[in-house]
C-alpha cells in the first residue's frame, strides 16, 4: 500500500503542533510561577534562556 506524502505531512505537522504547544504551555506556567515567587524573574528567564542550550 502506497500511503501519499501528504497525509504524512499533514501528521507530522499535527503532531509537531501538539508539542510545541504543550512546550508553549509549560513555558507560560513557568514564567507565571517564577512571576509568582521570584521578584527578579524577566532576569531569571533571561539567565534560563541564554544557559539552556
Amino acid at each position: 500500500m502506497h500511503v501519499p506524502l501528504s497525509r504524512h505531512w499533514s501528521v507530522g505537522w499535527r503532531c509537531m503542533l501538539l508539542v510545541l504547544g504543550h512546550a508553549w504551555n509549560q513555558m507560560l506556567w513557568l514564567r507565571a510561577l517564577l512571576l509568582i515567587c521570584t521578584p527578579s524573574a524577566e532576569g531569571w528567564i533571561m539567565l534560563q534562556r541564554f544557559s539552556v542550550p
